[in-house]
């Protein structure tokens, strides 16, 4: 288990978010490619559109990570100045 059930959860949340709901959401209101072969518009759609809403997302969760961190960062930091 390299990462854990809870996160892997939540990768899997993401998949399912973005392929089950988004991708299908952004063709009804956007409109689809128009390819005619529905796995390609999917694939477009998510090329062009989801997976930088997931990439955000993940930056996003990042940034809370490493601000709610961000005492203990600093206490490291601190103690390793000190060390030095």
């Amino acid at each position: 288990y390299i990462v854990g059930l809870r996160i892997a959860s939540f990768i899997f949340l993401g998949g399912v978010i973005g392929f089950g709901i988004l991708v299908p959401l952004f063709g009804l209101i956007r409109g689809w490619p128009g390819s005619g072969d529905i796995v390609e518009d999917f694939y477009t759609i998510w090329s062009s559109e989801i997976r930088y809403i997931g990439v955000g997302a993940m930056i996003v969760g990042g940034v809370y990570t490493l601000w709610s961190m961000k005492d203990t960062i600093k206490d490291g930091l601190m103690k390793a100045l000190k060390a030095a």
